[in-house]
């Protein structure tokens, strides 16, 4: 076998295994992934929604991904485990992506380091395992990337005008898609691209064109093309909780409220939490051993280089090559400062996940240049064999590693069947509320994730969520009152979530809290136990006398 083939072989067998590797090691987070609480369940409703012909928003997530789940949407949990499964798909896709797209426009090493790095990162693990839009919204960036690359090396407006479309298609996915955009028209000003205008207005002809089924649907249903709660709202609180006892912050009242002192602050916090908790997804160790590497390998051939400097400046380099690598020069810093500024109310891996593709490509770029300009001809000549054997013991050893967790820590792997059993006490509890009367039973609950809305249309269960305008004693008695409620399903979220709850429950732990005086509105019915130590209290309406 010539060293040809062996590269060959060994290049195809390495990014298999990486495929494997994934499946394999994000699979305990699939299972892990059971409460279709939260963002989870909003999607899975909004399915639903779509399917019998409603809503094709809730103002905050967008319609692509409940369009597609709409398709094969129920009430059964088979509907819950088939999205994750379909995640798990748009994420190899957005790998494959990764390699081919890669390999076009550099070369096969460079691909499968990057593909590599992406699907060992385990923030990615815990994002594609879950009913999000991350994973369709990855494709789309991915593919943005690639054809604003080949726009710039190439100085071609069609691939411009791909990008703004594929811009256009991940703003229907998620609002952060507008992120790229704005990244976009900071490129082209440092760029000197604005002077062409002609491309320019092709990008946003293009964004505009396949982002146009949510603009018009936005405009008829919130009066503004644009609406999305977070960019006008979350994006302005301080933490969190402003979305229970003060949703309706926006920038005025932020401005109003706030010193350019605390927005300073703001952000020295902001990007020290997003370091500290997403620090390993941004950068993980390994990133930060090759560049290291790179670093040396550079020195070194500096050193024996006699014509120093022995590498390109940007004064020097081509147009085009210049302005292409000056797209991860922008829309990595630019990303980072918009969620470190995010990050006190919401952070999780989801949101920096859209920029490790592009640092994954830049890092294994370095490391090739690194070893390609080394001085040595026999490491040049077999550098990417050397990757693919590395790359096929690494995911062998994933995969081995990988398959002890799940031998050890889950007896059952059929993400199906774990779902079912991990939500028996819900279904449990809804059953057993839809028993208590003949009729139709009204339950009010909330604002809390117990109870998921769109596994409770499986039941004649109606189920009201209290508003989170509710401030008082006496406005839930009026909710309670105006809804005819059976039955309160009360837990530790509610409490938190209702401060005026404080009054007559104490939340003791996480999940745990209790009654500290007699609840005046209703009558205790039951102390309930949902799996995982989640207590809830069921209260029943008062008879009249």
């Amino acid at each position: 076998m010539n060293s040809k083939t062996f590269q060959t072989i060994t290049y195809y067998a390495a990014a298999i295994l990486v495929i494997i590797a994934f499946y394999i090691l994000a699979w305990p987070f699939l299972l892990e992934a059971w409460n279709s609480a939260s963002d989870e369940g909003a999607f899975l409703i909004l399915g639903l929604d779509i399917q019998a012909g409603g809503r094709m928003t809730d103002g905050m997530r967008h319609m692509l991904l409940p369009v597609i789940l709409s398709t094969f949407a129920s009430t059964d949990w088979v509907y819950f485990s088939t999205a994750k499964i379909i995640n798990m798909g748009f994420a190899t896709v957005g790998l494959l992506l990764i390699l081919g797209l890669t390999r076009r426009s550099f070369n096969p090493t460079v691909a499968l380091m990057a593909m590599t790095l992406v699907a060992f990162n385990r923030g990615f693990w815990k994002t594609m395992t879950r009913v999000i839009s991350e994973p369709l919204l990855l494709i789309f960036i991915i593919l943005a990337y690639t054809f604003w690359y080949l726009g710039a090396r190439k100085d071609s407006a069609r691939y411009f005008w791909l990008m703004g479309a594929m811009i256009g298609l991940a703003y229907i996915t998620k609002g952060t898609a507008q992120l790229l955009l704005m990244c976009f028209v900071g490129w082209v000003i440092l760029t000197g691209y604005w002077r062409r205008w002609r491309m320019l207005l092709g990008v946003l002809a293009a964004y505009l064109l396949t982002a146009s089924p949510l603009l018009v649907y936005n405009t008829i249903a919130w009066g503004t093309p644009f609406y999305n709660y977070n960019s006008s709202h979350a994006f302005w609180y301080d933490d969190w909780i402003d979305s229970y006892v003060a949703p309706d912050k926006n920038l005025s009242t932020f401005l109003a409220t706030h010193s350019v002192g605390d927005i300073i602050n703001r952000f020295i916090f902001g990007m020290a939490y997003l370091f500290d908790s997403q620090g390993q997804v941004i950068f993980p160790t390994i990133v930060a051993v090759l560049l290291l590497i790179a670093a040396a390998l550079f020195i070194f051939t500096w050193t024996r280089n006699a014509d120093r400097p022995s590498f390109k400046t940007l004064k020097t380099m081509d147009a085009g090559l210049r302005n292409a690598l000056l797209i991860p020069v922008v829309v990595i810093p630019v990303w980072l400062v918009f969620f470190a500024w995010f990050a006190p109310v919401s952070n999780f891996p989801r949101h920096v996940i859209p920029i490790v593709p592009l640092i994954s490509v830049v890092v294994s770029l370095i490391v090739y240049q690194a070893v390609m300009q080394l001085p040595i001809k026999p490491v040049q000549t077999y550098f990417p064999s050397i990757v693919n054997v590395t790359i096929i013991v690494v995911s062998i050893v994933g995969i081995s590693l990988g398959y002890r967790i799940l031998a050890a820590e889950f007896p059952v792997w059929n993400v199906y069947e774990v779902d079912r059993i991990q939500n028996q006490s819900l279904d449990e509890l809804l059953h057993g509320l839809e028993g208590l009367k003949p009729d139709v039973v009204t339950v009010v609950s909330g604002p809390s994730h117990t109870i998921p809305a769109w596994r409770a249309r499986s039941t004649s269960l109606i189920v009201k969520e209290i508003p989170i305008t509710c401030k008082s004693i006496a406005c839930l008695s009026d909710f309670l009152h105006e809804n005819q409620a059976d039955y309160l399903v009360m837990d530790a979220q509610m409490v938190r979530h209702l401060p005026f709850l404080t009054d007559y429950f104490q939340v003791t732990r996480k999940e745990e809290f209790e009654m500290t005086q007699e609840f005046p509105l209703m009558s205790l019915m039951a102390d309930y136990k949902l799996d995982h130590d989640r207590r809830i209290l069921i209260f029943e309406s008062i008879p009249t006398q």
